[in-house]
């Protein structure tokens, strides 16, 4: 229990000091006049000062080339690049058909969705005649190379 005096009748007042360690100061109703003053926690702590560390990872990569020896674009097969190359051809004039469809309905009728689906078509057209061509490419670079040391 803790004694205090009332600032405005002077009586004298004991109340509980019910308040936590973090609380400086505690507000006390007085019995007679029914005022409210404050009066310092006597359970009151200052708070510690408290260290703060930081651990900062650090991450290091490290590049290792992992692709075996006879893979790769120049190690393929001459069968593998024939292949590609004939897939490739078939492929594209496939696609070829309903892009210029597309792209001639979705202008024609003002359809964005149309043009969109022909703009995709089309560039799937590239993507496989560029790669057959590539592989015709490769496939006389072969050859050249053949000649030459033959």
């Amino acid at each position: 229990m803790q004694q205090s005096k009332c600032p405005s009748c002077g009586a004298t007042v004991f109340d509980q000091a019910n308040a936590g360690a973090d609380v400086r100061e505690m507000l006390i109703n007085c019995q007679y006049c029914g005022s409210q003053f404050t009066v310092s926690n006597p359970n009151y702590r200052e708070p510690q000062a408290q260290s703060v560390s930081y651990t900062y990872n650090s991450t290091s990569f490290t590049y290792t080339n992992n692709t075996r020896p006879g893979t790769g674009w120049n190690q393929a097969g001459d069968w593998q690049h024939k292949f590609t190359s004939i897939f490739g051809l078939i492929m594209a004039y496939i696609v070829v058909v309903p892009a210029v469809i597309c792209l001639g309905v979705g202008i024609f009728k003002r359809d964005g969705g149309a043009v969109a689906g022909g703009a995709i078509l089309a560039l799937a057209f590239m993507f496989f005649f560029l790669l057959a061509k590539a592989s015709k490419k490769e496939l006389k670079r072969r050859a050249a190379e053949r000649g030459n040391q033959g």
